[in-house]
């Protein structure tokens, strides 16, 4: 782990047992952060998560009204909330739910019944209970791009976006 860390610039902050701060403390540190040593960080790690997340925006600022652009047909029965942006000439099908943190790009087209942005599927074992991780990323649906009916798009785990490429 200690070249992925070292590699990756973002990472300040890292939760390690305590046999493994001393390889990790020059790095975190040259990047003025912390290291906090628990039992089981991975546990610690999603708990810690799961709390922050309680709190509401903490990762992303997604608390914005959503935005919708010109010319865009949105079935009355579909779900948007706060925290989206669509483009100009989207068109959103029955009973599709558009979660927060979702952009989507002009002219794309989503058919009926999708969910599109909500909670993903990632689960971990705590103390032998499964447990599904909040997922605090969003969804990105490039230019053009076409989903058909009963579809589901989940949010990204962490940072950064489900993305779907232009067509």
């Amino acid at each position: 782990w200690g070249s992925i860390v070292n590699e990756n610039r973002s990472v300040c902050a890292l939760m390690c047992r305590e046999e493994d701060a001393a390889i990790y403390l020059p790095i975190v540190s040259e990047r003025n952060g912390a290291i906090i040593v628990c039992r089981q960080p991975e546990r610690d790690f999603y708990e810690l998560h799961e709390k922050l997340c309680s709190y509401g925006e903490f990762y992303q600022g997604f608390g914005f009204s959503a935005q919708v652009g010109r010319e865009c047909r949105i079935a009355d029965s579909a779900i948007i909330e706060n925290g989206v942006i669509i483009g100009n000439n989207v068109k959103i099908g029955s009973n599709t739910f558009i979660g927060r943190g979702t952009k989507l790009d002009e002219g794309v087209m989503i058919g009926n019944n999708c969910s599109v942005g909500a909670n993903g599927f990632q689960i971990i074992k705590v103390n032998g209970i499964p447990r599904n991780v909040t997922h605090v990323g969003g969804v990105h649906i490039g230019r053009n791009s076409y989903i058909g009916d009963n579809v589901c798009i989940s949010r990204s785990l962490f940072e950064g976006y489900t993305e779907l490429g232009a067509n």
